[in-house]
């Protein structure tokens, strides 16, 4: 449950894939920044990784939240997918999300990403090592979508999103998604991304990697109410 008790999120007992190493989970959900990111996580939090980690992730989680207009009410949960490349989905099948993070000035804010990875590490069965709290967790990692402009677009009344890149490394050349790993707790909404199609669409293109194939994306602020008003009070902040 987040922080505030107005979200409560679930993930099952038993994992859906269980004792992965970091290059195996790396390799099989094709995030060829995993290990980076995650040493920064965890540098960032003051923590050490060992090298004896393995990682139990999940293909979902799901997200409930209190209604913003009736305060005692309980929406339906919501289910946020991050399966791995396969066969029906050679990119991965993930969801987007609204999630809360304090930026570089010390200010709060609210900011759009695609789950890629839910997970947790895990020392082997038997060992007597605890995780620190900020590694105990189950974690998300993610990859960024920044906002276009800083209000709804005119036409349609809905915000703008890019999908972010960076280089691998300081020494390649290679462009890749920009990543990061939060904690599960610090998502606050699913939501709705619908491409931006300039010019005619590819007749490759389907409901299985319409979210993979384009880079930028209308934020349906209008799915429910709900959203709308929360991404309202975003606006107006």
């Amino acid at each position: 449950m987040a922080c505030n008790a107005r979200i409560a999120f679930n993930v099952t007992v038993k994992a859906d894939r269980s004792h992965l190493s970091v290059s195996q989970l790396q390799s099989s959900y094709n995030l060829p920044d995993f290990a980076h990111t995650l040493h920064l996580y965890a540098t960032r939090n003051g923590c050490t990784l060992s090298d004896h980690l393995s990682f139990n992730t999940w293909s979902s989680f799901g997200i409930q939240l209190y209604s913003t207009f009736h305060t005692c009410r309980i929406m339906l949960s919501q289910q946020i997918h991050a399966e791995p490349p396969s066969a029906n989905f050679p990119r991965g099948n993930c969801d987007a999300v609204l999630f809360n993070q304090t930026g570089d000035g010390g200010n709060d804010g609210s900011y759009v990403a695609q789950v890629r990875a839910i997970f947790q590490p895990t020392f082997p069965r038997g060992s007597r090592a605890q995780l620190p709290e900020r590694l105990s967790q189950v974690l998300v990692y993610i990859q960024h979508f920044d906002f276009i402009v800083p209000g709804p677009e005119p036409s349609t009344g809905m915000w703008m999103v890019r999908r972010s890149y960076t280089r691998l490394s300081s020494q390649s050349d290679r462009v890749i998604r920009r990543g990061s790993i939060i904690t599960l707790t610090d998502i606050t909404h699913a939501v709705e991304i619908i491409p931006v199609y300039q010019g005619p669409l590819g007749k490759d293109v389907n409901s299985g990697n319409s979210l993979e194939v384009f880079d930028d994306y209308f934020l349906n602020n209008f799915a429910d109410k709900e959203l709308y008003h929360s991404l309202s009070v975003i606006s107006d902040n």
